[in-house]
């Protein structure tokens, strides 16, 4: 099933809408209407106004729900299919009318079945936004390690990084990198931003080495102190 099936079937009924609405206005230029002149406004109007219900109705249940009600499911296709045959066979008779294939037009009949168009399609959405509203999936439980940014403290964020640098040294030559794009790269240190230096290695000694230095110079003091209490005694 395609993921726009039921927007593609109401696009596909207000296309027809349309193709009724212009064979009006060549009716109204070709031919005499006489007596039927009033109908035939209030056919012209119940298609305008019943295009216009249909439209609103159903791109109001698009945005509250999303791409569930684009695809639809069987019985609102089924009534929005039904409609678009009625709306061609309406479509049919009105060529007839303007080509003058037709002595009674019966605008007054083609004005209810229009009506019921628009009650059957408009229902059928609104029935299909119930059944989407119950059938609507639970939540995800919330992580325990998820936190809830409101879109200020996000902006906030955003523009925070686009003013953070990373210095990094690249083909011996030290340039700073943008926290939030890698690929903006500026070879002179960026006055007013957060800029975050480059690590550098701490040499040091191995444990083994510091202890045996340690050990050498201990050894030197107690030598240099022996030395020094063997010559104030004058033991030479």
């Amino acid at each position: 099933m395609a993921p726009t099936a039921l927007t593609t079937q109401v696009t596909t009924l207000l296309t027809h809408f349309s193709g009724c609405l212009q064979l009006c206005t060549t009716i109204q230029s070709t031919r005499r209407l006489g007596s039927t002149h009033r109908a035939f406004d209030n056919l012209q109007t119940g298609l305008t106004l019943s295009s216009q219900s249909i439209s609103t109705s159903y791109s109001t249940a698009r945005k509250l729900l999303g791409s569930r009600m684009e695809v639809g499911d069987e019985t609102s296709r089924s009534v929005v299919r039904e409609a678009i045959l009625d709306i061609e066979d309406i479509k049919s008779r009105l060529h007839e009318i303007a080509r003058g294939e037709r002595g009674n037009p019966g605008f007054n009949e083609l004005l209810r079945q229009v009506e019921r168009i628009e009650d059957s399609v408009s229902s059928a959405v609104a029935s299909l936004g119930r059944r989407l509203q119950a059938a609507k999936p639970a939540l995800a439980p919330k992580r325990k390690d998820e936190i809830t940014v409101s879109t200020k403290e996000l902006d906030m964020l955003v523009a925070h990084m686009k003013n953070s640098w990373l210095e990094k040294v690249v083909a011996g030559r030290t340039v700073w990198v943008n926290a939030l794009d890698e690929k903006r790269i500026v070879l002179d240190y960026p006055v007013g931003g957060f800029v975050k230096g480059k690590e550098r290695k701490v040499v040091r000694t191995p444990t083994w080495e510091q202890e045996e230095i340690e050990r050498e110079e201990r050894a030197r003091r107690n030598r240099r102190s022996r030395d020094d209490v063997w010559d104030g005694g004058r033991g030479y």
